[in-house]
């Protein structure tokens, strides 16, 4: 398989000749340095060389870095969602680089920056789990390391670690930045006109969750608060525009919030 197609040839006399890019793997009837795919129910693994150039010039050697999508699988299923661990080893095991990958949504994977040299290069791919379910625990995770991941100070639903007026669950729900400032996300409008204006709260939300209610109140004296009938709402991509259900013509004093609950 030809993964660089350098058409210009040029002559020596300028400098610019040009020449082939070509790369072997190894297979079960043809190994490469020994080495040949390797798939299971839960891996799999490429060793994959960069051929010597044809007309390149003495001593040439060269390296590229391509992603790969491992294809045409046997043994291994992959959906979409699905974690895995890659690594790039050297043919004698030395780690070079390593991560986690997810699934796509067309249940491929991607293993970035595999290096094509003549030395050759191992890419592999271990099964870790099934996509995580878009949690709070599951932001938590992704956005806190080391002891602030398990200080509830640092990382708890009810913490404000950079003192901004929102706690870590906002935003979480808000689809905001983890740490940093912020800015409070809800603005609060009116809509219509004269008596039948009605208030209305405008707010972000995530586009995933499994464990967020996003639920208008209304209050007339900010102690009782009551669920605005109709106005509750789940995860979604596309902000909310919560209108009250009763217009500011019909009562004196009107009051919104917005809570947000676990089911």
């Amino acid at each position: 398989m030809r993964f660089g197609d350098y058409d210009y040839r040029g002559t020596v006399a300028d400098g610019n000749r040009g020449y082939m890019l070509n790369v072997v793997w190894g297979t079960a009837e043809n190994p490469a340095e020994g080495h040949s795919i390797q798939e299971t129910t839960t891996s799999w693994s490429l060793p994959i060389f960069l051929l010597r150039a044809r007309n390149a010039p003495a001593g040439w050697d060269d390296a590229y870095a391509v992603d790969i999508t491992p294809r045409n699988l046997q043994r291994l299923v992959v959906h979409s969602g699905d974690r895995f661990t890659y690594r790039i080893t050297s043919l004698d095991g030395a780690v070079e680089a390593s991560g986690q990958i997810t699934a796509d949504s067309d249940g491929l994977l991607l293993i970035p920056a595999v290096p094509i040299r003549v030395a050759g290069a191992i890419a592999s791919v271990e099964y870790l789990g099934p996509a995580v379910p878009p949690s709070y625990a599951a932001w938590r995770t992704a956005n806190f390391s080391g002891t602030d991941l398990t200080n509830d100070e640092i990382s708890g639903p009810n913490a404000d670690p950079d003192r901004c007026g929102l706690t870590n669950f906002a935003r979480y729900a808000f689809a905001l930045p983890a740490r940093g400032p912020v800015a409070n996300p809800i603005v609060l409008d009116t809509t219509g006109s004269g008596d039948a204006r009605v208030l209305t709260l405008t707010f972000p939300r995530r586009a995933e969750a499994t464990d967020l209610i996003y639920t208008l109140e209304s209050s007339t004296d900010l102690f009782t608060w009551t669920a605005v009938p109709g106005r509750t709402y789940t995860a979604g991509s596309d902000p909310i525009i919560a209108q009250d259900a009763v217009a500011m013509g019909e009562a004196s004093r009107r009051f919104l919030r917005l809570r947000i609950t676990t089911p």
